[in-house]
């Protein structure tokens, strides 16, 4: 269940959408952007060396890695939780 302030966000939120936004158009204009940009670029690749085919999957790992590790890092900084107390040294 929603909560009452939560509600009012994603009204006040939604509310600042333009009508003219549209999800799914937003999502085809990126993918046809995506496959014009292969569509242009596959044809010009020639003879390719290992370490050259080797920075396709380097890259994928590595945006991956960086995904996770900002998610996780936006999740343990999270307002709710906070950063752990610092507490003084107890005297001898």
């Amino acid at each position: 269940m929603m909560s009452k302030r939560q509600a009012a966000f994603r009204a006040d939120y939604r509310s600042k959408i333009s009508p003219w936004y549209s999800g799914i158009g937003h999502i085809g204009v990126v993918y046809a952007i995506g496959i014009a940009a292969l569509a242009y670029c596959i044809p010009r690749i020639h003879a390719l060396s290992a370490l050259e085919w080797a920075v396709v999957p380097i890259a994928f790992v590595g945006q991956a890695r960086l995904r996770v590790g900002s998610t996780t890092r936006h999740a343990l900084r999270s307002k709710h939780m906070g950063p752990p107390p610092i507490r003084a040294p107890k005297a001898a």
